[in-house]
């Protein structure tokens, strides 16, 4: 019977400790596979929570991230209060269509195209606190990815975006309602490429979203002529400039062009293109403080 205790003493000590080991190696498989998966869902909620693709490496645009909205029509501006309940809309509004965007045109736009598009267009400019690289809803094929950034799923990267245009209303004829300009800051300076978002399974370009940002627009005078007040406005602001000794010699200003900058429903600033003897001159007056900010020749 003593001999029989001391067979089986070694097989219960070999069990015991295969028992163990089996333990160990699960605390070690949960610690080492559970704890990752962990991380992802904490990253998710740090990160980007607008898409259930937790993959995307590129932060898709919030409205927390606009420094500003433009709204420009009729060669006159207004800045958006993004602490209001309108700023907060439309700022949604802007973010959300930046990220819908899926189909790309041929074109080129200069300074000058940009300034002109702002002066006779229909335009709501979304302006960024920083450039940042934005995940949109166009898929690139797999031959195409060598030279276009896109994410792990494959959808196309626009990166270091600081602003976009959104052309509500073409009045220069350039076929661009409906479309989209985005600025990419490269080394300080900003270029543009044009995009749409076109209708799901069809051709034609989506302008849907139109109606929705039109109504941010506050109704302006019988066509597009200043008011009595306006008009005030302009004539004080360019005997301003004329005070100011910063034209280059005195001559009869005639004022080509003048552009009310509005914030909060107050005029903040004016701009003005004006004729002097031949020379053509673009002014800026801080109407707040009754200065002139700058002159210069165009």
């Amino acid at each position: 019977m003593e001999m029989e205790n001391k067979n089986w003493t070694p097989k219960l000590v070999l069990a015991t400790a295969c028992l163990l080991v089996g333990i160990g190696i699960g605390l070690l498989a949960h610690h080492y596979f559970f704890k990752p998966q962990l991380a992802v869902y904490e990253g998710l909620t740090q990160g980007n929570t607008s898409t259930i693709n937790w993959q995307f490496t590129k932060t898709e645009p919030t409205k927390e991230m606009v420094e500003r909205i433009v709204l420009y029509e009729d060669g006159k501006q207004e800045i958006i209060d993004l602490k209001s309940e309108e700023g907060k809309g439309i700022a949604s509004l802007l973010t959300r269509k930046l990220h819908e965007l899926n189909s790309q045109a041929r074109c080129v736009f200069s300074e000058e195209n940009i300034r002109k598009i702002k002066q006779k267009d229909r335009v709501a400019e979304l302006v960024f606190k920083k450039p940042m690289d934005i995940t949109i809803s166009q898929w690139v094929e797999p031959e195409e990815r060598y030279h276009i950034p896109v994410d792990e799923k494959g959808y196309r990267i626009l990166e270091n975006v600081k602003n976009a245009l959104f052309i509500l209303e073409d009045n220069l004829g350039g076929g661009l309602e409906g479309h989209i300009l985005v600025g990419h800051e490269v080394e300080g300076r900003i270029g543009y490429s044009c995009w749409a978002i076109q209708q799901e399974g069809g051709k034609e370009i989506d302008e849907t979203w139109i109606d929705g940002i039109n109504k941010f627009f506050k109704p302006q005078p019988t066509e597009g002529k200043l008011n009595v007040e306006e008009e005030e406005i302009v004539r004080e602001a360019v005997e301003l400039v004329w005070k100011s000794g910063k034209i280059p010699y005195k001559c009869p200003l005639k004022v080509l062009e003048s552009d009310l900058v509005v914030e909060l429903g107050k005029v903040k600033e004016v701009h003005l293109t004006l004729d002097c003897g031949g020379k053509t001159l673009r002014a800026k007056v801080d109407w707040q403080d009754k200065k002139v900010i700058s002159v210069e020749n165009v």
